[in-house]
């Protein structure tokens, strides 16, 4: 993805981005995401990764919330 496609789907969803000091290192807002997460057992980090913006990506789609 680019950078100017991912702005316009956050724009097109309304999703308000925030720093990094600002936001939680947790999944602290999305606990949906963390339970869906804890179920899994993952050994390369670089898999662990992938399913977590996958579930990300598909929390926000579904449910319209921001970020």
């Amino acid at each position: 993805h680019t950078s100017t496609q991912t702005k316009a789907f956050l724009t097109e969803r309304k999703i308000e981005l925030m720093g990094p000091d600002l936001v939680p290192n947790d999944f602290f807002l999305i606990p949906h995401i963390k339970n869906k997460l804890r179920k899994n057992d993952f050994r390369p980090p670089k898999k662990q990764l992938m399913h977590s913006k996958r579930m990300f990506w598909r929390y926000l789609n579904r449910t319209g919330k921001s970020a």
